[in-house]
């Protein structure tokens, strides 16, 4: 079986991954992705390539420019021996596998099927060794085959490092007894417990020859050996959080990374440098939030380390100074919304404090972003370390609310903008609420809704707030599709019909968030991260409610295009598109948020989502997954659209297609009456001959049409369903 992905010769440069399933969803912030990356590789100092949760991040230039490709395979570890020959321990949807490149990783082919590896380690061509949370395997044929050298049910291994063919160590945590070291001296037959006292999981090993290592673990800790592990003391660190990765150039110069908190500093990720063997260890860059994983020098100057939320950042003087080769923030953000396809708003809360040593903009207290071209570019609108919002509401490309809460006072408040949001003007501010939710119905009439039974009302844009009488205690979110018709949730639903005067129960189960598209016909998310997601529907106005439990944890965000089109988002993306009388979980391959908090459409094909540590995402399909597409690897010479076969077909046909240079490829189908009906394929693709397949089981018979366009290349043709 063989997966076509990577690199295109030997340049390192992401052409494309063979993926069954496309998801509808892009990053806009943090760019270049914000996936987790999990391992990477270093070829030289121009060509890096990393990988992560479901995607593949590579530049050719030192990180000045990324090259993103999403794959239905998440590698975690990664090998290599030369500039062509690797292996990465990896898992798609049927569980752990173990692939192998030997042409610099143009090819990979899965070697193995069975094993769901923690790391793995070549030494050479045929011989190398990987561990599972329970077991050490070991190849002598390149990974053709695996032998399992050590097994345990106690030992939860983590890492492993051999210093020749025979020599060599792998760290874990043993629940009874603490971290644990296991040493071999022939090649990984026998395994031999080394001695000390570890009182914590042990995350990573490395040594610079057969006696002098470190080792690296959860709570700061830092232990060195001399003596080939024989007997490990403990050096003293500046982290106080989990130590992920630990690598020496030499028997003085190192460098370590981890993430959590520090003595120096919030939760984050940190780099601590030793120049003299680990004597001493300096702080010498604070990443916030993110976390940091591995890290590898390139050589005495050249430093590179990447961890959560896409971070990767390099220094090329031996650490005094670290650049961030990513863009974006890493707020949290908890609401957005758009007014046309090109203006919108993100609104959050400061998360990332002060950085250390690291030349970037990205430690910096934006709050409000504003886009005029659809989150191709995020401008700051507003910024304040004191300040978080909640929620906002435009009523056009002027007026807007935004509210929150000052965390250090407690006091809630009420911001507006009259110029949107160049300017923002404190409204309002309450000592014993908690504002969460605002919704205007028009310029002048709009409520808020918040903690401590909290629910104020405007008649005027908001110069004067007062407070209406709240049914319960804790509301998350109000809505109103008129003057006086509106409702409430939070500890129940609750509905009023005299603009908030009074109100009356109609749903006892909570919720997070809730839409109306009309007076009859609305919905509620619901569930907790830790739960099931849960919506409930009426279908007159909440007199009654379906309910219907998703396979998805809670959810925080719903909202509707029309009465078909939904989308719900929490820790998963859930789409309907007949009224929410079924939904679909989407796993969109390449995009997994660390949270979603709030989701926004402004027709039935384009949204964004945005969520915790800077999550802003963008679809323009309806966040749909695409078909599974086959790509041909042959360069053409120009644009090109085939006849469909066969043709006339039931149910079933494929179109192939071919364009001569990278574009943004779109191929639709349309009915007689030119209606759309499908979106076959909407995404950027490299140059070379590709085949959709088109399934209209659910069509009627008749003329259909299908048309491809890219750059500015237009072709339409026409196919006959009979069913």
């Amino acid at each position: 079986m063989k997966l076509i992905f990577i690199i295109l010769g030997l340049s390192l440069l992401l052409i494309n991954f063979p993926i069954k399933a496309q998801g509808g969803w892009f990053w806009q912030n943090p760019l270049p992705q914000g996936n987790n990356l999990k391992d990477f590789h270093i070829f030289n100092e121009n060509n890096i390539v990393a990988f992560g949760e479901g995607f593949a991040l590579s530049t050719t230039d030192g990180g000045n420019n990324w090259s993103v490709k999403n794959t239905d395979v998440s590698i975690f570890s990664v090998s290599f021996i030369d500039s062509l020959i690797g292996w990465a321990g990896a898992s798609n949807s049927n569980g752990g596998i173990i692939l192998k490149t030997v042409d610099g990783g143009y090819n990979w082919d899965i070697k193995n099927e069975t094993y769901s590896l923690k790391d793995l380690f070549f030494i050479e061509n045929d011989v190398g060794w990987a561990v599972t949370d329970s077991s050490i395997i070991k190849t002598t044929d390149g990974g053709e085959t695996w032998e399992t050298k050590f097994t345990t049910p106690d030992y939860g291994l983590s890492a492993l490092f051999f210093i020749n063919a025979n020599v060599g160590w792998v760290v874990g945590y043993d629940v009874m007894e603490g971290g644990k070291i296991l040493k071999t001296t022939n090649g990984g037959d026998v395994w031999v417990q080394q001695g000390g006292l570890f009182d914590t999981p042990l995350n990573s090993i490395y040594f610079v020859n057969s006696d002098t290592g470190w080792t690296v673990g959860n709570r700061g800790y830092i232990f060195k050996t001399t003596n080939g592990g024989s007997s490990w003391f403990q050096q003293t660190g500046i982290g106080v959080g989990r130590l992920s990765s630990v690598y020496f150039i030499d028997s003085n110069i190192g460098w370590i990374s981890g993430a959590g908190l520090n003595i120096v500093s919030s939760y984050g990720g940190y780099i601590l440098k030793t120049t003299n063997g680990g004597i001493n260890w300096i702080t010498q860059v604070i990443t916030k939030p993110s976390g940091l994983g591995p890290i590898i020098p390139f050589d005495k100057g050249v430093v590179w380390a990447i961890g959560s939320v896409g971070m990767v950042i390099k220094t090329t003087d031996g650490g005094n100074n670290w650049i961030d080769l990513t863009e974006g923030t890493r707020n949290n953000f908890f609401s957005v919304q758009f007014i046309d396809e090109n203006i919108g708003w993100a609104v959050g809360e400061f998360t990332q404090g002060e950085g250390k040593n690291i030349s970037t903009e990205l430690f910096d207290s934006t709050i409000i972003l504003k886009t005029i071209n659809g989150g191709d570019e995020w401008t700051p609108q507003f910024s304040n370390i004191d300040v978080f919002f909640k929620s906002a509401f435009f009523t056009d490309s002027n007026r807007g609310w935004a509210v929150g809460q000052y965390p250090i006072t407690g006091s809630s408040i009420i911001y507006n903008t009259t110029n949107g949001g160049e300017d923002w003007n404190e409204q309002f501010i309450s000592n014993h609420h908690s504002y969460s939710s605002v919704h205007f119905v028009d310029n002048n009439n709009g409520w808020v809704a918040g903690q401590y039974g909290a629910i104020l009302k405007t008649t005027n844009s908001g110069e004067d707030w007062f407070e209406l009488t709240s049914p319960t205690q804790h509301l998350s979110s109000i809505f109103f599709i008129n003057n006086n018709t509106g409702w409430v949730v939070g500890d129940g639903v609750f509905k009023t019909t005299d603009g908030g005067e009074s109100w009356f129960s109609q749903l006892t189960e909570g919720g997070n968030d809730l839409y109306f598209v009309d007076s009859n016909n609305g919905w509620v998310a619901s569930g907790t991260d830790a739960s099931i997601g849960i919506i409930y529907s009426t279908t007159n106005g909440g007199d009654e409610w379906e309910t219907k439990e998703i396979n998805s944890f809670g959810l925080h965000s719903i909202y509707f295009s029309d009465i078909d089109n939904e989308w719900a988002v929490g820790r998963n993306l859930i789409i309907t598109t007949n009224g929410g009388s079924d939904w679909i979980v989407e796993n969109n391959p390449g995009v997994y948020s660390p949270g979603n908090n709030s989701i926004f459409f402004i027709n039935d094909s384009t949204g964004w989502v945005v969520g915790l540590e800077g999550t802003i995402l963008k679809t323009t399909n309806g966040g749909v997954t695409f078909v599974e597409e086959e790509e041909i690897y042959e360069i053409p010479t120009d644009y090109n659209l085939t006849n469909n076969f066969p043709n006339p077909f039931n149910p079933s046909t494929k179109i192939r297609y071919s364009i001569s240079q990278s574009s943004n490829v779109v191929i639709k189908v349309f009915d007689i009456l030119g209606n759309e009906v499908e979106t076959l394929v909407n995404e950027e693709k490299p140059a070379g001959e590709y085949e959709v397949e088109f399934n209209a089981a659910n069509l009627p018979s008749g003329i259909y049409f299908y048309q491809l366009k890219a750059g500015n290349f237009v072709e339409t043709k026409k196919m006959v369903l009979i069913q």
